[in-house]
């Protein structure tokens, strides 16, 4: 059983989800939020969580009925990545 919010705040606290004019981090649900590619899959491939874990995570940010585009990029993204590790 993974802590959907935690993984979330990990995922920020990396700096996956950035300002898309400063650069700075942001919290994935503000205005003008953007997804760092190359963060996101340095934070995915780290041993902070397993595969499985993240698979668990992805299927959870499926049932979450208020998703933001900026989560929904990221999930989209993670799974693509775990399909080729």
């Amino acid at each position: 059983m993974i802590h959907y919010f935690g993984m979330t705040d990990y995922l920020q606290g990396e700096g996956v989800f950035v300002n898309g004019i400063s650069g700075e981090m942001a919290h994935m649900d503000a205005y003008l939020t953007v997804v760092s590619f190359p963060a996101l899959e340095s934070a995915i491939l780290s041993d902070r969580y397993t595969r499985d874990q993240w698979l668990e995570f992805i299927q959870e940010s499926d049932g979450q009925p208020n998703r933001q585009i900026p989560e929904k990029l990221a999930v989209t993204w993670m799974r693509r990545i775990l399909e080729v590790t």
